[in-house]
C-alpha cells in the first residue's frame, strides 16, 4: 500500500458463496452432506489463537455466518466450522500469545517453532511464516474461552484440524509435559467439547480421540508402498467401519482421483472434496499453493458423478462393519460387509479375471447384495 508491502485477507469462498455451492449440490440430489468451513475467523487460514471469535468481514461477517448456519440447519446439512487450538500462527503479547510463557519448548530448550518443509531441499522453509506449538497444559484455557463465545453462534458442529492426531510435548525445565501427559490434556478437552453437546469432525484421529469424534477426514486409505512392505491392509477401516463415518484425502487433490474413488469403495468410506468458490489462480505463489486444484466449478460434475456411483454401491452399508477383506490377485481385493454385501475391486489398468469374474480396468463388481 503506497509502495509499502502489506498483507491482507482475500476471500476465497464467502458465506453466501458457500451457500450457493451447497444449494447446487442439494439440487443435484446429493444428500448426507457435511460442510467443513476453514479460515472463517481470527485471521483466516492463518488463524490466531481462539481466545476470541472475530468472524471475518471479508467473508460476510457475523450476519453472513448466521445466515449460512440457519440455511444449513434448515436443509439438514451438518456444519463444522474449523478451529485450531494446538498451534499459534500469530505470536505476541498483543495477540494473546507470549512465546516465553505459553509456547512449548524443544528438548534443547528452544521455543517450539515450526516451519513448512521445502520439498526440493527437505529443509525448513524460513521464507514462509512459522507457527508456534502451544504448551499442552495451556490449551484448556483457550478451549474454555472459545466455547464461551462459540455458544452464542448456535452451531452444534466443530471441526478440529490437529487435536485428533497431534500430541506435542513440552520440555521446558520444571514444567515438563511428556506426550503421555499431553494425551491426557487433549483427551480432557475433547471430552469437554463433546460433553458440551458438540459433534466433532477431525483429521487423522488416533485412538485417544476416536471415542469423541463423529466424523474423520484424511485417514490413510493406502500404505506408503515402501519396498519392505509386502501388502497393505485397511486395518484402520476394519476397526472403525460401522462405528464412525470417515473419508480419505480430498479426491480433487489425490494424485489419481479414480484410484482414490476405488479406495473409498473398497473401504466403505465417504467422499471428501476441498473446494473454494473463487478462481484457483488466487492461491498461486502463496503459502497455500499446495491447494492447486480446488476451484469447485471445475470439479462439480465429477464430484456429483462420483457421489451417485458411490451411493448406488455403498448407500446400503452405512453403519455396517467390515467382516472380511482378502487379496485375490495383484491389485485385486474383495471386501465383505456385515450383512453380506461383497465387492471386488480391480486397481489394475487392464482387465483381469478372478474367481470366474471378469473385472474391467480400474473398476469394481458387486458379487452379492446384503440382506
Amino acid at each position: 500500500f503506497l509502495g509499502v508491502p502489506a498483507r491482507r485477507i482475500e476471500a476465497l469462498t464467502t458465506f453466501s458463496e458457500a451457500r450457493e455451492v451447497v444449494d447446487s449440490l442439494l439440487a443435484s440430489d446429493v444428500t448426507n452432506l457435511k460442510l467443513r468451513y476453514t479460515g472463517w475467523f481470527n485471521g483466516g487460514l492463518r488463524q490466531g489463537l481462539p481466545s476470541s471469535i472475530d468472524i471475518l468481514n471479508e467473508l460476510g461477517g457475523r450476519a453472513g455466518f448466521t445466515r449460512l448456519a440457519r440455511y444449513l440447519e434448515a436443509n439438514n446439512v451438518e456444519f463444522y466450522p474449523s478451529v485450531t487450538f494446538e498451534y499459534a500462527k500469530k505470536a505476541g503479547i498483543l495477540r494473546g500469545f507470549n512465546t516465553r510463557t505459553a509456547a512449548s519448548r524443544f528438548i534443547n530448550q528452544d521455543v517450539g517453532v515450526l516451519y513448512d518443509i521445502n520439498f526440493a531441499t527437505y529443509q525448513e522453509d524460513k521464507e514462509k511464516r512459522a507457527q508456534y506449538m502451544v504448551c499442552p497444559s495451556r490449551i484448556g484455557r483457550y478451549v474454555d474461552r472459545f466455547l464461551r463465545r462459540y455458544r452464542s453462534l448456535d452451531v452444534k458442529g466443530l471441526s478440529l484440524t490437529t487435536m485428533g492426531q497431534d500430541l506435542n510435548a513440552n520440555y521446558r525445565e520444571k514444567r515438563l509435559v511428556d506426550r503421555a501427559q499431553a494425551q491426557q490434556y487433549i483427551g480432557g478437552e475433547l471430552a469437554k467439547m463433546t460433553g458440551s453437546g458438540y459433534r466433532l469432525l477431525a483429521e487423522g484421529v488416533n485412538v485417544y480421540a476416536l471415542a469423541h469424534t463423529a466424523h474423520i477426514l484424511n485417514i490413510p486409505l493406502d500404505s506408503n508402498h515402501y519396498l519392505i512392505t509386502d501388502e497393505g491392509i485397511p486395518f484402520y477401516q476394519i476397526v472403525t467401519c460401522g462405528h464412525v463415518d470417515y473419508a480419505g484425502e480430498p479426491v480433487n487433490l489425490a494424485g489419481d482421483p479414480r484410484r482414490a474413488f476405488l479406495k473409498t469403495i473398497e473401504t466403505g468410506g465417504g467422499l471428501y472434496f476441498t473446494w473454494i468458490y473463487r478462481d484457483n489462480s488466487l492461491i498461486k505463489e502463496t503459502d497455500y499453493d499446495h491447494l492447486y486444484s480446488v476451484e469447485y466449478k471445475k470439479w462439480f460434475d465429477q464430484a456429483v458423478a462420483f457421489y451417485r456411483e458411490a451411493q448406488e454401491v455403498l448407500g446400503d452399508i452405512r453403519g455396517q462393519r467390515i467382516i472380511d477383506h482378502r487379496r485375490l490377485a495383484d491389485n485385486v481385493y474383495k471386501v465383505t460387509f456385515e450383512k453380506g454385501k461383497t465387492i471386488m475391486v480391480n486397481y489394475n489398468r487392464e482387465p483381469v479375471t478372478v474367481e470366474g469374474i471378469r473385472l474391467a480396468a480400474e473398476s469394481y463388481h458387486v458379487l452379492r447384495e446384503g440382506r
